[in-house]
């Protein structure tokens, strides 16, 4: 008898113990990432508010040249890509590639968005550089009106990397707290049960 009432309550301590160890880890990396992706959206949206009085200066006065050449010179202040589009989707200048060689940006999400005033958003494969990239892009505004869109991104490779040591970190620390439940619950039922 006392093996059985043993078992029931040490099954029921071991069936919560899976359940909270299997919603845990789902739920921490999730929020984990989100965080993670959020703070890194706030600074490359940062960067490009404060670069865009500069470029803006540049655009009005169609030195896309020199534009070119100072976002070139920001690649080592500034830990992102920043990209130049004007309002048809010609690249005016990047911080990594030669603008004429790029290809036309006007559908891309987050152009779109920032074509139509708002701050665009996305996470994507770079064709140009062959790798998945966040993307934040706003408009560059005079006087109400639109004159381009500055576009600021960095490789998701840098968020992988710290997620899968972060993750790891948590798996241990999952593994350690499972085996003293376990302890605690094995001690607990022997002594109910007794």
């Amino acid at each position: 008898m006392r093996n059985s009432l043993f078992s029931k309550i040490f099954g029921g301590y071991l069936l919560i113990i899976c359940i909270l160890l299997l919603f845990i880890p789902l739920i921490s990396f999730k929020l984990i990432r989100t965080y993670y992706v959020n703070t890194l959206t706030d600074n490359l949206k940062n960067i490009a508010i404060t670069t865009s009085p500069h470029v803006a200066s540049f655009i009005e006065n169609h030195r896309f040249l020199e534009l070119d050449t100072y976002l070139k010179n920001l690649t080592d202040k500034v830990n992102a890509r920043i990209t130049v589009i004007d309002k048809e989707g010609i690249v005016l200048a990047d911080t990594e590639k030669d603008p004429s060689t790029m290809e036309n940006h006007k559908i891309r999400p987050e152009v779109v968005d920032a074509l139509s005033g708002g701050v665009g958003k996305s996470t994507r494969f770079s064709v140009t550089l062959e790798e998945a990239m966040l993307y934040v892009a706003l408009p560059i505004e005079k006087d109400t009106k639109i004159l381009a869109v500055i576009r600021t991104s960095i490789p998701l490779k840098q968020v992988n990397s710290l997620l899968r040591d972060l993750q790891l970190r948590i798996l241990i620390g999952i593994a350690i707290v499972t085996l003293l439940s376990i302890g605690i619950a094995f001690l607990l039922s022997r002594g109910l049960a007794k």
